[in-house]
């Protein structure tokens, strides 16, 4: 709503080119990389230090909701967003263990931005 343009909460990626203000806008749907923070549809450790630097430090997930961001850094399938999906995915790079919970393929998830070529 337009009382709500000067506050942060009031404002999401869009789905269109050029945005959508005051008017709907339909969710993001994309395809995504299950694990990649980084969004350069790659999976590596630079994935694990922003979980890291997501959980401890602050930073923004990529997603535009939270049940998104969980969906897409969910890596052992536990339900929830934590250091355990790092040290996941650390296990799976440095001890051949398994890979994300959703595969090595994009899969969909509403509310991220596209981040899969």
């Amino acid at each position: 709503p337009a009382s709500a343009w000067s506050e942060a909460s009031g404002w999401r990626q869009s789905s269109q080119l050029g945005g959508s203000p005051g008017r709907v806008d339909e969710p993001l749907v994309s395809q995504q990389l299950p694990g990649d923070f980084t969004q350069d549809a790659q999976l590596n450790v630079a994935d694990v230090i922003g979980v890291i630097r997501h959980l401890f430090g602050g930073t923004s997930a990529p997603c535009n909701s939270p049940e998104a961001n969980t969906t897409l850094l969910d890596t052992n399938s536990d339900g929830g967003l934590d250091l355990s999906d790092a040290l996941y995915l650390m296990r799976y790079f440095f001890q051949r263990g398994a890979p994300p919970s959703l595969g090595l393929d994009c899969v969909t998830i509403f509310g991220c931005p596209s981040a899969c070529q």
